[in-house]
C-alpha cells in the first residue's frame, strides 16, 4: 500500500513540476521502477495467499472437485517450477549486480538490493505456492 502510494506521488509530482514549473524530477523514473517492483512481486504472493487471482470459474466450476484440484495441482507445480527458476535467476543477477557495482542511473543507488528483492519475492511466492499445492493433495487424498 506504502508503495503504491509513494508512486502515485512521485508521479503527481513530476508531472506538477514537468509542465506547471518546467522541471522534471530527474529521479521520477528510477523510483518509479523500484516501486513497481515492490508491488508487482510482493502483491503476487499476498494475492494468492487471499485467493484473489484470476480463475475462469464459469469452466472450472462444471468439473468434478477431484478434477479441481488436479488441475489446482498441476497449475502450482509448473508455477512453482517457474518461479524457482526466477529466485535462483534473479539472485545470481543481483550478486553479479553487486560484485560489478551497477547503478540505477540517475539517482545512483545499487541496483543489487533491488534485485534481491525479486529474489525475495518470488520466493515467498514459492513459499505460497508450495501450501497451494499441500491443500490440493490433501483434497486428492479425501477424495472430494
Amino acid at each position: 500500500m506504502g508503495a503504491a502510494l509513494g508512486l502515485m506521488f512521485i508521479g503527481a509530482v513530476d508531472v506538477i513540476a514537468r509542465y506547471l514549473l518546467n522541471i522534471p524530477i530527474k529521479a521520477a523514473y528510477g523510483l518509479s521502477e523500484i516501486m513497481l517492483l515492490v508491488i508487482v512481486f510482493f502483491g503476487w504472493a499476498y494475492t494468492l495467499s487471499v485467493g484473489g487471482h484470476v480463475r475462469v470459474d464459469t469452466i472450472i466450476s462444471r468439473i468434478s472437485r477431484r478434477a479441481q484440484a488436479i488441475i489446482g495441482l498441476g497449475t502450482s507445480s509448473l508455477a512453482l517450477v517457474i518461479f524457482g527458476l526466477m529466485v535462483w535467476r534473479s539472485a545470481l543477477k543481483a550478486i553479479a549486480s553487486s560484485q560489478g557495482y551497477e547503478v540505477i542511473d540517475v539517482i545512483k543507488i545499487p541496483v543489487y538490493p533491488f534485485q534481491f528483492l525479486v529474489s525475495v519475492g518470488s520466493f515467498s511466492l514459492c513459499l505460497e505456492l508450495t501450501v497451494q499445492i499441500f491443500h490440493f493433495l490433501a483434497r486428492l487424498r479425501k477424495g472430494s
